[in-house]
């Protein structure tokens, strides 16, 4: 008896021992945006504060603009970017960002620059761009196959967004004076269909973000001020959009069908807590610039209270790029320092709700 004691005292332990590595892992996300020193910027930080380290090099990273990053988990993130040698840019890391791994080939990725990755999982992904292309791999990114080839030519895809492994939306810029362009599978991209036609008015052209909440419930931000969104799961659009000028709405992340925020042209944080009936903008820290080259691009949150936003700083400050933190639900944000001066597109977090 007084063995078996020992023994589950050992297991007891162990256990507790993995629960608190595991609890201590920090907050670990991933930043990305332009080419600086040679190659494209990928910033990681693991406590989610002020401590940001970039990460890759130039014989792994190519010298483009990395558009955009998904965080599967802990070890492992894809982000993409614009084309090198032939081919678009897919990189993917297993270790945290340790090494970055390029995937695909000239035989098999267009000659796009790729605007957006979500992903479902660790094995099942999706990549969009330019060219109505949409890429999507099941094995973790071993095999990349075109979904809807040839279905979309004059869209460019700008965001997708999959929350399960059936359901996914991308949307972008329509060709000529058509609305805007969002697309929609409901099996794994066997078949994708176009949404919002009679919904979207000629004026709004171009969306820039969209992120699917759940099968039924997707949020879609662009140009000129214009924020829409779906309860039915595409079936219509509803337009949620403040009053406002010609700013452009370049990044949305939505808890739920109530909360979300935006990132906004000029520095502005638009927040909502009734699904978009009323819009409140949030104040930027004093530290950054606000100009009419200034742009906030991504954001990300964890819950209410903790989110992340990047994007462009005014360009007299000498600052290409900036990164805003909030952990009191946007009463305050903080600026956080940056291990290199470059232009921030995109942000992504583990355990956030994109």
């Amino acid at each position: 008896m007084e063995r078996l004691k020992l023994v589950f005292g050992a297991i007891l332990l162990l256990l507790l021992g993995c629960q608190s590595d595991s609890d201590n892992r920090g907050l670990t996300g991933w930043a990305v945006g332009s080419s600086a020193e040679g190659y494209g910027t990928i910033i990681n930080t693991q406590d989610g504060e002020d401590t940001w380290v970039r990460q890759g090099s130039p014989e792994t990273v190519p010298d483009v603009f990395i558009d955009d990053v998904v965080a599967v988990d802990h070890h492992r993130a894809w982000v993409v970017g614009g084309s090198s040698g032939g081919y678009a840019t897919i990189l993917h890391t297993t270790n945290g960002g340790q090494t970055w791994v390029r995937q695909g080939t000239v035989s098999n990725i267009p000659d796009v620059e790729l605007m957006g990755v979500s992903a479902a999982d660790r094995e099942v992904a999706w990549s969009v761009g330019g060219s109505g292309v949409v890429l999507n791999t099941t094995d973790e990114g071993e095999t990349w196959v075109q979904q809807a080839e040839g279905e979309f030519p004059d869209a460019a895809f700008q965001r997708v967004s999959a929350c399960d492994r059936n359901n996914v939306w991308a949307v972008g810029i329509g060709p000529n004076s058509e609305p805007a362009v969002i697309i929609h599978t409901s099996n794994g991209g066997q078949t994708w269909v176009r949404q919002g036609e009679n919904d979207l008015p000629p004026a709004v052209f171009g969306l820039i973000d969209v992120q699917a909440v759940n099968p039924n419930t997707v949020w879609a931000v662009g140009v000129a001020y214009s924020i829409w969104m779906t309860q039915d799961g595409g079936q219509s659009w509803i337009d949620k959009s403040p009053p406002g000028g010609p700013l452009h709405v370049n990044g949305i992340c939505a808890l739920n069908d109530r909360i979300a925020w935006a990132a906004v042209d000029s520095h502005n944080i638009l927040f909502t807590y009734d699904s978009g009936e009323t819009w409140t903008n949030q104040a930027s820290p004093a530290s950054v610039d606000v100009s009419v080259s200034s742009a906030y691009m991504g954001v990300t949150a964890m819950d209410e209270n903790t989110a992340w936003i990047v994007g462009i700083a005014n360009p007299s400050s000498g600052r290409k790029g900036v990164i805003v933190h909030t952990i009191d639900g946007g009463n305050r944000w903080v600026e956080q320092t940056l291990p290199v001066n470059a232009l921030l597109r995109r942000v992504s977090f583990v355990d956030a709700v994109r």
